[in-house]
């Protein structure tokens, strides 16, 4: 009933002091939420959570509880024995996951940091522009995949049924994250590091242009069918943009099937030649590399085969290595010989050599390898101190001393290397 205007609201209520009451009031709630900050604290610090727990402990209760498989999702270092108890909690209560196999068996999807994942993106992302510039506005006519010629496009397409069966084995099995990273290896390493490299003469030759769109039509298409489940919107986007057969309408990409399976396309040979052709490719670049030879600048290039036939097929694939190994000259033969100051390796049985003469500035390199050669020199004394002091390898943890009779292995190893480099470009700045 409200108060006639005439008459004041009363200042204290019932059960004594009103500004006492308030005091114990606020002060009641203040104790309350300091209470459960501090025990919301324990439970999710990080001090509390790493705490260790065997793998073989965690197994031995999600079968007693009940748990035919459990789906743990954070870091995969996990899987090599130790969980945090977290996760351990998570799991039982059902959060981050949890499936059904057979009774103790743990299975591990890694949780992938965003920062990669929108580089896995912005890759496929460049990739399809790529592909989609090159495509025509409706899909390019059919071929027959399982004789398509060029041993590029029996390569990929060998290593696109590869990719598939893994993939769809590691799904069945709730390898979750091992079929992310199949999908996003072959992106990267094959797709868009050789693939679309390989294919870019091909766009310029009318004859070969027809084949060579087929197969990277068909191999995006079905790229992202396999990556859907793994990045829906990027793939989905993607898919809207990709030109389908004439008469035919847009689908949508969440409705597809699965890639079917090719058998036909399973190119073994063919895949071998490929791989020894760019192994040939990688040994030029990392031996620009380990001479601090900028990637863009041509040397020259000399092949050295074991039989006539492992020649023919360097031949038939010399500009695809003049490009992607961006060499001035290339020589093919059994009769050549290295030049004393020379870089070489062997790959497949082919040596492979790199003359030095004129491809690098020696005298420069020199002076780069000294100065690099003197620090190495100080940290080793630095490191070999420690192992032979009798009170550091007694007092130390073995982990301690471990690490430091791994470093020092490394800079023994490191040292070998400049010291064998030195000569070589000691060699080479002789013969000039």
């Amino acid at each position: 009933m409200p108060f006639p205007p005439n008459q004041q609201r009363p200042q204290n209520r019932p059960g004594g002091n009103n500004k006492k009451n308030r005091f114990g009031f606020s002060m009641f709630w203040m104790y309350a939420f300091v209470i459960i900050f501090i025990v919301g604290f324990y439970y999710l610090s990080d001090e509390t959570t790493t705490k260790e727990v065997s793998y073989t402990t965690f197994t031995e209760t999600a079968e007693r509880n009940g748990f035919d498989k459990i789906v743990i999702y954070g870091d995969k270092r996990k899987a090599e024995g130790v969980l945090t108890d977290s996760a351990a909690r998570a799991n039982f209560k059902g959060h981050e996951g949890a499936a059904a196999t057979r009774p103790g068996h743990a299975i591990f999807v890694a949780e992938i940091p965003s920062s990669d994942e929108m580089t896995n993106q912005i890759k496929l992302w460049n990739a399809a522009r790529f592909a989609l510039m090159n495509l025509p506005e409706t899909a390019p006519a059919p071929v027959a995949l399982e004789s398509v010629e060029g041993l590029h496009h029996q390569w990929i397409l060998h290593r696109l049924e590869q990719v598939k069966q893994d993939m769809d084995k590691a799904l069945e099995e709730y390898r979750f994250n091992d079929a992310a990273q199949l999908g996003y290896k072959f992106l990267w390493n094959e797709f868009c590091d050789w693939y679309l490299e390989l294919i870019k003469p091909d766009m310029q030759d009318e004859a070969r242009k027809p084949v060579a769109q087929y197969v990277l039509w068909v191999v995006l298409r079905e790229l992202l069918l396999l990556l859907h489940p793994i990045i829906p919107f990027v793939t989905a986007e993607i898919w809207n943009a990709l030109p389908v057969p004439a008469g035919e309408q847009p689908t949508d990409i969440a409705l597809e099937l699965y890639p079917a399976a090719r058998p036909g396309c399973l190119h073994e040979a063919e895949a071998a030649r490929m791989e020894l052709v760019q192994g040939i490719i990688v040994a030029v670049r990392t031996i620009k590399a380990e001479l601090n030879i900028s990637p863009s600048h041509k040397v020259g290039l000399m092949l050295h085969p074991v039989d006539g036939e492992q020649a023919a097929l360097l031949e038939s694939c010399r500009q695809m290595m003049t490009t992607l190994a961006r060499l001035e000259d290339l020589r093919i033969g059994a009769d050549l010989h290295a030049p004393k100051a020379s870089a070489s390796s062997v790959v497949g049985g082919c040596q492979v050599i790199v003359p030095l003469k004129g491809a690098v500035d020696l005298a420069g390199e020199l002076a780069r390898l000294d100065k690099e050669m003197a620090k190495l020199e100080k940290d080793l004394v630095g490191v070999q101190s420690k192992l032979h002091n009798e009170s550091f390898v007694s007092r130390a943890p073995a982990q301690v001393v471990e690490r430091e009779r791994a470093r020092a292995e490394q800079l023994l190893d490191a040292k070998a290397k400049m010291q064998a480099l030195r000569q070589r470009f000691s060699e080479a700045l002789n013969e000039e």
